[in-house]
């Protein structure tokens, strides 16, 4: 065979040899890829949300962009020239700041504006969680690990961390667990500050700590790690509902009256926008009667606010202004008794029966759920609404006491249904807005029952043979 040709063919031998490792090795880096992507999808199902909630891993991040966009104007803004705030960003070896306040005074929304700062200042290195009392899961301390770990797992990989240990750790872990969603917080926060330590320098901001299940138990796993992790922690909490009595690590910001300039903004803003036959001198006198009432908070004055709005006459709003209510559980005694005067019969049962499934129901309610519920208990009489108008129907009926947003339904502040049991056990209470909690959760079961017993199942019948 001539040299040149056996040269060309070597050198294409040698070519197609090239190009056949290429190829296996796209091939093998394929294989990796895919693997990578059933361990993504292994540990996402580990760290999901039971299958029973209408929310996925992710709702973290819809939670605080709605709490943003509840944020009015530059309110909040004044807690990046606190000291103590300030103190506790610029910390690098671990702090806890502890912000307390009253029920209803905007906390959970101050929480979204440190959380946003957080994450513009400290290189996306910030992960949070918001406890919610009226969500069975997501006032366990297990969400709130499983959101965090997804939270640093979804950050190191954004980053391109080399963190083959932890990583390791975190699927076999997985796989131990037989690929179910994870149930044990020890094993899920333990595998949360491994990845916190490699990192370093973190900041976990934590809101409604008092709608946490076990709270101290959080709070100490919170603490126990900050030193160890070099993480500075910030969380939120009702005042005297969590003792942290001999806790001498914890920094306590009481917002007091820090934030009251955010109430006079929201209150001026309010005032504005009443009806524009209303005088100025009275839209004087609201902002000013109202700034001496509020005590800090927020949800005092938007309920406040809902029943000047409702007012028909101008000597009617005056009435109302000369008498404002003192704190939530006078004002929800108010909203209740007028609810009592004003509706219909009928009304004011279809009021009670929504209390009554928002207060004991374990999980958030879509909208499409109560009206099946209710349209069941309604049987026999002939429901009259239809999907379309069951959301105004439910507005109509509970007043300010229940917020339709999107399509969930619930009641308007975790303090209502705390009330409610309470109001249950004094005479003050009509008797259709009496919600007691045991029967409240009998009665749910009874319907669930009942429900179940109506679906006609189909047997087939045997085979022959």
């Amino acid at each position: 065979m001539d040299r040149s040709i056996k040269i060309l063919l070597t050198a294409a031998a040698a070519e197609h040899h090239r190009q056949f490792k290429e190829f296996d090795k796209k091939l093998g880096k394929l294989a990796i890829s895919e693997r990578q992507l059933v361990r993504q999808r292994d540990i996402a199902h580990w760290l999901a949300p039971p299958e029973d909630v209408t929310y996925g891993n992710d709702f973290h991040v819809t939670g605080l962009a709605g709490q943003c966009s509840a944020r009015f104007g530059d309110t909040c803004e004044w807690i990046t020239d606190d000291h103590q705030y300030r103190t506790w960003s610029t910390s690098t070896s671990g702090s806890a700041l502890w912000v307390e306040s009253g029920p209803g005074a905007g906390k959970t929304v101050l929480a979204s504006y440190m959380i946003i700062h957080q994450l513009t200042v400290s290189n996306r290195r910030c992960f949070y969680y918001f406890f919610k009392g009226t969500d069975s899961y997501r006032a366990t301390p297990l969400a709130g690990a499983k959101c965090l770990l997804s939270q640093i797992y979804m950050f190191c990989q954004r980053e391109h961390l080399d963190m083959a240990t932890e990583f390791e750790v975190l699927s076999a872990t997985v796989i131990e667990d037989g690929h179910a969603r994870s149930k044990s917080f020890e094993k899920t926060w333990g595998i949360f500050v491994s990845f916190a330590s490699f990192i370093g320098g973190c900041k976990v901001i934590i809101d409604g700590l008092d709608e946490c299940l076990q709270p101290r138990l959080f709070l100490d796993s919170l603490l126990a790690s900050s030193t160890r992790c070099s993480m500075s922690i910030a969380l939120t909490c009702r005042s005297s509902t969590v003792n942290i009595d001999g806790i001498g690590t914890i920094v306590v910001l009481s917002l007091g009256s820090s934030h009251y300039g955010d109430l006079e903004k929201c209150i001026a803003h309010k005032a504005s926008n009443l009806p524009v036959h209303v005088p100025s001198e009275v839209r004087a006198t609201v902002v000013e009667r109202l700034a001496g009432k509020h005590n800090g908070m927020f949800l005092w004055v938007a309920l406040v606010f809902e029943e000047l709005e409702s007012a028909v006459t101008l000597d009617e709003l005056k009435r109302a202004l000369e008498d404002l209510p003192d704190g939530l559980d006078e004002i929800y005694r108010r909203i209740i008794r007028n609810l009592d005067k004003k509706l219909k019969k009928a009304q004011r049962r279809l009021c009670q029966k929504t209390l009554v499934w928002l207060h004991a129901c374990r999980r958030p309610l879509q909208l499409d759920w109560l009206y099946e519920a209710l349209e069941f208990e309604y049987r026999g009489e002939g429901f009259l609404f239809t999907r379309q108008d069951f959301a105004d129907a439910i507005k109509a009926a509970c007043g300010p006491l229940v917020v339709v947003k999107g399509d969930e339904v619930a009641l308007v502040h975790f303090t209502l249904k705390q009330f409610l049991e309470g109001f249950a056990e004094t005479n003050s209470a009509p008797a259709e807005f009496r919600v007691e909690a045991k029967e409240a959760h009998r009665h749910l079961l009874q319907v669930a029952l009942a429900y179940m017993a109506s679906m006609q199942v189909v047997e087939q019948p045997n085979a022959p043979g």
